[in-house]
């Protein structure tokens, strides 16, 4: 469950009490979002909403873009001490490019028929386009959805913290599942992947204009190695 995920709308059951929440903190609204499209940390206070979830479940999915570097549920969530926290690290060149062809075929996930957890029937391999991209794309991505990750990891304890690196958890999921499980205390319990790798090709294939893009970011101080990694494991 994503706490701070601005959708309201939804059938799932931590939809509805997410909404039953909002309205019982801070009334009823015709919509609780900012500008930006997040929810307002600046009309409400979102540490109370935080503090009413972690009473009933025990974690949530925290994007970067969706709080404020200054929210005041940062400094709540400072203040458990048996708050354990997972990050999950992607090279960004490849998750730019995954987020791109999602968002142009609408295609999200792929299900792992072999998941006793979550079945939908079989699965058959979405396409993964060759896609043109603008310039200005990596570095918006990046801006947008990973930068805030050094601050936000610093903001607790190193013992408190686990890094997880994408293609670990997708080459060695069992090892990965049962580390995480030890990390936040709980005994390990097998658990299968739920959904297989959404994208696939050569990171050269699947951009069409890469020379442009690769020339574009050669010297930027985070984007060219990534565009490294990515040209040599894909």
């Amino acid at each position: 469950m994503e706490l701070f995920n601005p959708e309201q709308e939804g059938d799932d059951p931590w939809v509805h009490w997410r909404r039953a929440t909002f309205e019982a903190l801070y009334g009823s609204h015709d919509s609780y979002l900012n500008a930006d499209g997040n929810l307002d940390g600046n009309r409400f206070d979102l540490s109370l909403l935080a503090i009413e979830f972690f009473k009933v479940i025990d974690g949530t999915k925290v994007m970067y873009d969706q709080l404020d570097r200054r929210s005041n549920v940062w400094d709540y969530l400072r203040s458990l001490d048996d708050l354990r926290v997972i990050v999950l690290r992607r090279n960004i060149v490849e998750a730019a490019v995954s987020f791109r062809i999602a968002m142009e075929t609408n295609i999200w996930f792929v299900p792992n028929e072999t998941s006793y957890i979550w079945y939908a029937g079989p699965a058959s391999t979405p396409p993964s386009p060759a896609l043109t991209y603008p310039l200005w794309y990596f570095d918006w991505f990046y801006n947008h959805y990973c930068s805030a990750e050094e601050y936000l990891v610093n903001l607790f304890p190193a013992d408190a913290v686990m890094v997880v690196e994408y293609r670990d958890m997708i080459s060695n999921w069992d090892q990965i599942i049962s580390s995480a499980q030890m990390h936040i205390g709980v005994n390990p319990v097998k658990i299968p992947m739920m959904f297989d790798k959404r994208t696939h090709g050569r990171i050269e294939k699947l951009i069409s204009n890469y020379r442009e893009i690769r020339r574009y970011y050669a010297t930027h101080p985070i984007l060219a190695s990534h565009f490294e990694e990515a040209s040599e494991s894909s």
